[in-house]
């Protein structure tokens, strides 16, 4: 019967493409985890990974069994927990996806309470939009999502914050004349945006009208756009969250008012582990608004 660490060893390769990288991980060294992996190969009776100069990469066996492995490692971890918070000890590693915004802003404050509270708790970061948090969320690379709107239906949502829509410019720009910003100032500017799969905050705002935003400069971060919008390249529309008090940059509130709803998305398939509990409530203690 194969060992937990020969789970491990493959998971961590297929994941990162490298068995060095997986080693690195592991905190192995690379012949270690290559060995590892042979013999589960071995118990398998079939190659798991194709092996080139470029990396690894799954086999058409391998990938029928990764997300199995996946589970396997996931049911050890969870045991763990258990039987530390039976302990009265949580520990364990928890993988959370989220905004920069939210891990610039809130994550410091949650990260040194949890530190100062569970200090066996090992904390895993990955920033990402809504949509690759979902994505990340389904593949189980990581077990909670801090994004935006409600989830699908195959999740739970916890809404914490709601965060309004502003509009940002830059100083001595037309628009600061104004208290408030309608849409049709914004598409009668130039918008610093990102892609369409991103712009998820001007996408609700425009609604319909979001074609006739004159887009430039696509980029992948809020932060950019106001970057952008510090040297006089056009105006942004992004979460007041996002705007530091350190931006050179004027604020401006909607006519139309919109706020993005912040929360927590944890898949329902899969039970709550004790260190996700611990975490879901000390963000909810810190962070979340009273009435959601």
């Amino acid at each position: 019967m194969p060992e937990i660490m020969q789970y491990k060893a493959f998971v961590e390769a297929a994941k990162t493409g490298s068995l060095t990288a997986a080693a690195n991980v592991m905190s192995y060294s690379q012949p270690g985890v290559s060995r590892l992996i042979h013999l589960l190969e071995k118990e398998c009776g079939f190659p798991l990974l194709y092996r080139s100069k470029q990396g690894v990469t799954l086999s058409e066996n391998g990938r029928q069994i990764y997300t199995l492995c996946q589970d396997i490692l996931n049911s050890q971890n969870s045991l763990l927990s258990t039987i530390q918070q039976i302990s009265g000890v949580v520990t364990g590693t928890l993988r959370i996806g989220s905004y920069l915004s939210v891990l610039s802003n809130w994550m410091p404050l949650i990260l040194r309470k949890l530190s100062e509270e569970y200090p066996q708790l090992e904390i895993l970061l990955t920033e990402g939009n809504r949509e690759s948090q979902l994505d990340l969320l389904e593949n189980n690379d990581i077990d909670i999502g801090i994004l935006s709107s409600s989830a699908p239906g195959s999740y739970s949502f916890i809404p914490l914050y709601m965060d309004p829509a502003v509009v940002v410019l830059p100083r001595e720009h037309e628009l600061c004349a104004k208290e408030k910003i309608s849409n049709s100032d914004i598409i009668s500017s130039t918008v610093l945006a990102q892609p369409d799969n991103h712009s998820e905050v001007l996408k609700n705002v425009l609604g319909e009208q979001y074609p006739q935003a004159k887009r430039r400069y696509l980029v992948k971060s809020d932060y950019t756009v106001i970057r952008l919008v510090e040297s006089g390249l056009g105006i942004g529309v992004v979460g007041r969250m996002v705007v530091r008090s350190s931006d050179e940059v004027e604020i401006r509130p909607l006519e139309q008012a919109y706020y993005r709803r912040i929360g927590m998305a944890v898949p329902k398939w899969k039970p709550i582990s004790p260190a996700l509990k611990v975490f879901i409530r000390t963000v909810c203690d810190l962070y979340q608004q009273d009435g959601l």
